[in-house]
């Protein structure tokens, strides 16, 4: 998931509350990936890292998974967009996190855009790496 903005003619850059809003949602990103503790499973990350954004005044919603040969691959899931108070058993309790794996860092946070009269999502994708020093992209 990426995001673009059209500039009008008049414009030399992005109206500042949607970098405000790309700001929000790179904050998930950062609560998710600092959340990334060897052995924690996908459920126990999940909880944390949505804590941690609502307590920063976000509305986060957190649907990462692992990456692999044939797309979503063998790992703990972080969430899915239709249960974030955790997922079944399988994926989100039996398989802890572990170095040497890569997940797509999937999650979007919902912002308020005065000027338009709307919420809108924040929707973001990026893979990255899990390794003994941590969390890269």
């Amino acid at each position: 998931q990426e995001l673009a903005y059209v500039l009008k003619p008049e414009e030399k850059s992005a109206p500042e509350f949607l970098v405000d809003g790309l700001k929000a949602g790179n904050q998930v990103q950062d609560f998710l990936t600092s959340n990334m503790i060897k052995g924690r499973t996908g459920n126990d990350i999940l909880a944390k890292s949505l804590a941690d954004a609502k307590a920063a005044g976000l509305k986060p919603s957190i649907y990462t998974h692992p990456l692999g040969m044939y797309g979503h691959s063998a790992g703990t899931t972080i969430g899915m967009w239709d249960s974030q108070g955790g997922v079944m058993k399988d994926d989100g309790e039996n398989y802890p996190l572990n170095p040497n794996t890569v997940y797509a860092i999937e999650l979007n946070t919902t912002v308020t855009i005065p000027e338009w009269k709307r919420d809108i999502r924040i929707m973001l994708e990026e893979a990255g790496f899990y390794g003994q020093d941590g969390f890269r992209y």
